[in-house]
C-alpha cells in the first residue's frame, strides 16, 4: 500500500472546483428623465446535480458603470431566495444624447466562479 504522506503524487484532494454561474442584468427605465427612479435587477444562477438553472441566494453582485469618469450611481446587490437583487436610484446627473453604460459583477469565491453581465445602457433625458 503507498504512503500517501511520503508519496505526494497519491494525495487527494477532497475540495470541489468551483462552480460555473450565470449572471443577468436588466433595467426597467433605459431611457429615463432627470429626477427618475431607475431599477436594475440582478440574477444570479448556477446548475444543480442535473443542470438545471437554480437561484444562488446569499451571494453578493456589484453593479458598476463603465467608461466615465463621474458615475450617476454605483452600488451592490445581496441576492435573495430567489437569486435576484434590485438596486434603485435616482438619476440626477446626465447629459442628454449621452448614454451611461452599466454592467453586474459577480466577485466569485470557493464555491462559484467569477462573472460578469451583459452590458446595459441607459441615456438620460432632460
Amino acid at each position: 500500500m503507498a504512503d500517501l504522506q511520503a508519496n505526494p503524487k497519491f494525495v487527494i484532494s477532497t475540495t470541489a472546483p468551483p462552480k460555473s454561474v450565470t449572471l443577468t442584468l436588466a433595467v426597467d427605465k433605459p431611457n429615463p428623465y432627470i429626477d427618475t427612479e431607475v431599477t436594475f435587477t440582478a440574477t444570479l444562477t448556477g446548475r444543480d446535480a442535473v443542470g438545471n438553472s437554480v437561484p444562488l441566494s446569499g451571494q453578493t453582485v456589484t453593479l458598476q458603470m463603465k467608461d466615465s469618469m463621474t458615475p450617476p450611481s454605483t452600488g451592490t446587490y445581496a441576492m435573495t431566495d430567489n437569486g435576484d437583487g434590485t438596486y434603485t436610484f435616482k438619476v440626477t446627473v446626465g447629459t442628454p444624447d449621452i448614454s451611461y453604460t452599466y454592467q453586474a459583477q459577480f466577485g466569485g469565491n470557493d464555491q462559484y466562479h467569477s462573472t460578469t453581465s451583459d452590458t446595459i445602457d441607459i441615456q438620460p433625458y432632460q
